[in-house]
């Protein structure tokens, strides 16, 4: 006797659920796509114990008639395609016709309907896919599905089901991506009996939004907007200082189908490029709408990940379509600003030369912010300072220079992180551990990073000036600086050469292992942290991934303006602290290049809390 044998059907069937059906949500999932592409307006939800009990979807959709009844349960049974070309320009949410038939196998199942155009309804009904029983019944017009005792003889899958609680969250979050995709639609979903999420069925029903990213968060997303050839692209995302720690929170939908995908997460990041700290992620959702012929949908067996025919386009009108969004955040104008506040600052003294030239040092005390931010871009930051005397002052206190602070009305709420800063409206206090500048402002006490600002202005003059077609200005070392590098770094310098010249560093091959550098930023000449600099902008600059032009530089102009700005732990005068926020009021710098925010405001009201002067 031969070995090999064919499986039963139904267990041939559990197999294939497998791959559709992983837990209760997936079943729901299943169950509002087939609703939806029954015209539903209306879908109800019920589960209980998390789904492995009960789950129930009832729809006012087309409904099956008796015949269509008979053969939803047959496997590659599905009104929604034909043929093989039919596959090429799916419009609908399923195609397969595996779905029934699947979570049929693995549960007790009833499915009744009725076409509102006749006077009786059929039901079927069967129990992990042995045998099958259809009966009339009296029932609504549309169709429910029952699901009960999922997993139930298949220990091996119900074993790896969470708690009900899990469960039951996955299930909330498969209607909530469904209602968010389908505003138009009102859904409805009870757990354990009571209504968890209803949405109205209404277009501009705020409800979804809500429900996926809470209140206060759903209120301030921005939107997002953008077009290429065959793609529309809408939606919404948060600005930068309220990305999460986890990436849970950024959805994409295509064509209104909730899908995955590691281009889109990458075309969004790219957007974020410079906004973002680091372990930090974005939030929001994007919404896509693209000729189904320009889009594979069948390439995962949930339907959750796409390929598309074109993905350069899709990356690039994503990108470009949440970078104008959130290029449009813009600080406060200043209100009152003090005259020349937009221009360049002012030297502080007479005679100030290049930070890290070669002419004598000044009497000692820091280099000041305006001493690195003339308009010739002959300088561009300054140099750690030494440390003063262990037993000076963590704060030093100055007297009010700038304009005095606008009233702070009783009982404001506090605002949490500030955009921008305003200086027409600060009044100058002083400077917190060496590295924080203290400043009154009209809500309260704004403190700005000083290394951060800083470092945000340098890094946009970089963009400016490299958008412009220019470069950063560049000064010959008199004795070329030599690093040791992997032979196939060597070999890919000639190709990013280009790049590096425009951020002012002349490097070449030395040898097959080796790199010489003849020149460098002005700003580093001289200076004895360029050494370390210039090992990290080689590292990424002749790094094997494969990185555009445009990220490269943005990269290497970051590490640029990371180096070159002041540091925490310098002390700088006063006259250096105005010119910093004079400049950032001009340039509305809101992040460094590594996305972590250059000011933070503690508000009139939060301070009378902690004195219990509420």
């Amino acid at each position: 006797m031969g070995r090999i044998g064919i499986l039963p059907t139904h267990v041939a069937n559990q197999i294939a659920a497998g791959e559709v059906v992983e837990r209760p949500a997936s079943v729901v999932r299943e169950l509002l796509d087939n609703a939806l592409d029954a015209g539903a307006r209306r879908i109800r939800v019920e589960v209980a114990d998390g789904g492995k009990g009960l789950i129930r979807v009832t729809d006012d959709g087309c409904g099956l008639d008796r015949g269509d009844l008979e053969l939803a349960l047959e496997r590659h049974a599905t009104s929604k395609i034909r043929d093989a070309s039919d596959l090429a320009a799916i419009r609908t949410l399923g195609f397969r016709g595996e779905a029934l038939p699947s979570i049929a196998a693995v549960s007790a199942f009833r499915m009744a309907s009725r076409p509102a155009g006749q006077a009786e309804g059929w039901e079927v009904s069967t129990r992990f896919g042995r045998g099958r029983t259809l009966r009339a019944v009296g029932c609504p017009a549309g169709t429910t599905v029952t699901v009960e005792e999922l997993f139930l003889e298949i220990p091996a899958r119900r074993r790896f089901l969470r708690s009900r609680r899990t469960e039951a969250a996955h299930v909330v979050q498969a209607v909530r991506l469904a209602a968010a995709a389908h505003p138009g639609v009102r859904l409805e979903l009870v757990a354990e009996g009571r209504r968890v999420f209803r949405s109205e069925g209404r277009e501009e029903d705020p409800a979804p939004l809500v429900a996926l990213f809470g209140e206060e968060l759903a209120g301030a997303l921005l939107p997002v907007e953008g077009r290429a050839p065959g793609i529309e692209i809408r939606g919404a995302m948060a600005p930068p200082e309220l990305a999460r720690a986890s990436s849970g929170g950024l959805h994409f939908f295509l064509n209104r189908r909730p899908i995955q995908g590691r281009l889109l997460w990458k075309a969004v990041r790219e957007g974020y490029r410079g906004r973002l700290m680091t372990r930090f992620h974005p939030v929001g959702c994007l919404f896509i709408e693209m000729d189904p012929a320009l889009v594979d949908v069948n390439v995962h067996p949930a339907k959750q990940e796409v390929r598309f025919r074109e993905p350069e386009a899709v990356y690039r009108c994503v990108h470009q379509a949440v970078r104008r969004a959130l290029d449009g955040v813009r600080a406060p104008a200043p209100t009152g600003a003090a005259e020349g506040a937009r221009g360049e600052p002012p030297p502080l003294r007479e005679g100030a030369s290049l930070p890290w030239g070669g002419a004598p040092e000044p009497p000692p005390r820091a280099e000041g912010v305006a001493d690195f931010l003339p308009p010739s871009w002959a300088a561009e930051a300054a140099p750690p300072a030494e440390a003063p005397s262990p037993g000076a002052p963590a704060v030093r206190r100055q007297p009010a220079t700038g304009p005095a602070a606008a009233a702070v009305q009783p009982g404001e709420e506090p605002r949490g992180p500030v955009p921008g800063v305003s200086p027409g409206g600060l009044r100058l206090i002083g400077q917190l551990a060496r590295t924080y500048i203290l400043a009154e402002g009209p809500e309260g006490l704004v403190l700005v990073d000083q290394h951060a600002a800083h470092e945000g202005l340098l890094f946009r003059r970089f963009l400016e000036r490299l958008a412009g077609g220019g470069g950063v200005a560049s000064q010959a070392l008199l004795v070329p600086e030599v690093f040791e590098r992997p032979p196939a770094d060597v070999a890919r310098l000639p190709e990013r050469r280009a790049v590096l010249e425009r951020l002012g560093i002349d490097a070449e091959p030395f040898g097959h292992d080796q790199v010489a550098v003849r020149a460098v930023p002005s700003f580093l000449a001289g200076h004895g942290g360029a050494p370390r600099a210039l090992v990290e902008i080689l590292d990424r600059a002749l790094s094997p991934a494969a990185e555009p032009a445009e990220a490269l530089l943005h990269g290497l102009a970051a590490t640029l303006a990371c180096h070159a700005a002041v540091r925490a732990d310098q002390e700088l005068a006063p006259e250096e602290m105005e010119s910093l926020l004079r400049e950032l009021a001009a340039a509305e710098v809101r992040h460094c290049p590594h996305g972590r925010p250059v000011a933070w405001t503690v508000t009139l009201a939060e301070i009378r809390r902690g004195f219990g002067r509420t």
